[in-house]
């Protein structure tokens, strides 16, 4: 029987990320990924901050994987904002980078010991088809697309400026922001 603060939990997972998936996917194409990567550490920060008083204080072999842990979290996110600024679409982008997932499945079976059934490995079989579908998708999309917002019959709204009151805690935010991105 599925305990119900377990399905609230996936829920609150799921869409969180897949909302999460879909933001940076948006304002990687608006603002530098440099800014974007500042107000993203904002948001882990308020989390950081409402959880702390529960957290076990110290530095141990865990800890130290929970730093590892928050640096990959933060370079993934880095070069998701990378991919999304160079213009891939986010309906490509969140499903291509839903591949992590082979990642610890993998680290389960080879480090864990943990068993492999012949669903999980039709699972992730399937899982790369589809990304080399989606893939190949991308790439006819990019050959039909309209090359601007006129083009496709709406606009977005304008890029955020390139300096701003924040600039000052910024070091990147004196650079201009890609000339693509103000089209």
């Amino acid at each position: 029987m599925v305990d119900h603060t377990d399905l609230i939990y996936f829920f609150i997972v799921v869409s969180g990320w897949g909302f999460s998936t879909f933001i940076m996917g948006y304002i990687g194409k608006r603002i530098t990924f440099e800014t974007a990567m500042l107000y993203n550490t904002f948001g882990f920060a308020i989390v950081a901050v409402l959880t702390a008083n529960k957290a076990d204080h110290g530095l141990t072999l865990d800890h130290t994987f929970a730093i590892m842990n928050g640096a990959s979290f933060a370079l993934a996110d880095l070069c998701y904002y990378l991919m999304s600024s160079r213009g891939m679409s986010v309906s490509t982008l969140g499903p291509l980078t839903s591949m992590y997932v082979v990642v610890p499945t993998v680290l389960g079976l080879g480090l864990l010991h943990e068993h492999i059934s012949a669903k999980k490995l039709l699972g992730m079989t399937l899982a790369f088809v589809a990304m080399y579908v989606l893939a190949i998708a991308e790439h006819d999309d990019e050959d039909h697309a309209p090359k601007d917002d006129e083009e496709r019959g709406r606009s977005l709204p304008p890029p955020s400026p390139t300096r701003s009151w924040t600039s000052m805690l910024n070091p990147f935010a004196s650079r201009p922001i890609n000339s693509e991105r103000q089209k």
